[in-house]
């Protein structure tokens, strides 16, 4: 391992690159040569200065789904009936959980995957909600 590791962020970015480089490459480490390193090494400097970016953007997008999706809900409980009105409901929640699962997939650093991890708690606990309204 370089000399410049010297975090669990950066040991973690160090390794994603390694899998990286072997499954584009099709190599095992042991086979690696200098310019599979030097490959290793761009990609990890890359996965640590935009793992950051990568996480505000994953969470603004998110934000901005949520926000579509509720309009989208206004939208439909205006003309639909009351049990119409409730699975349309269930319907964007269990969207929105889609969405939020996806992000939290695509989102590298835990504090981002905590933060979406309890987006999709709160969903979740939403959807039990509405769920237990249509069974009545």
């Amino acid at each position: 391992m370089p000399g410049w590791i010297n975090t669990p962020e950066e040991e973690a970015a160090w390794k994603k690159a390694k899998g990286v480089v072997s499954k584009q490459r099709k190599k095992k480490e042991s086979e690696f040569k200098d310019q599979d390193w030097g490959l290793v090494t761009k990609i990890a400097k890359n996965i640590l200065e935009a793992s950051s970016e990568t996480l505000i953007y994953h969470l603004s997008d998110v934000q901005y789904k949520l926000e579509a999706r509720t309009r989208q809900q206004r939208k439909a409980q205006d003309i639909y009936s009351p049990n119409n009105k409730l699975l349309a409901s269930l319907s964007t929640m269990a969207a929105l959980n889609t969405e939020v699962i996806t992000a939290l997939r695509a989102c590298d650093e835990k504090v981002g995957q905590e933060t979406l991890a309890k987006e999709i708690q709160e969903t979740t606990t939403k959807l039990r909600l509405l769920l237990a309204q249509v069974k009545k």
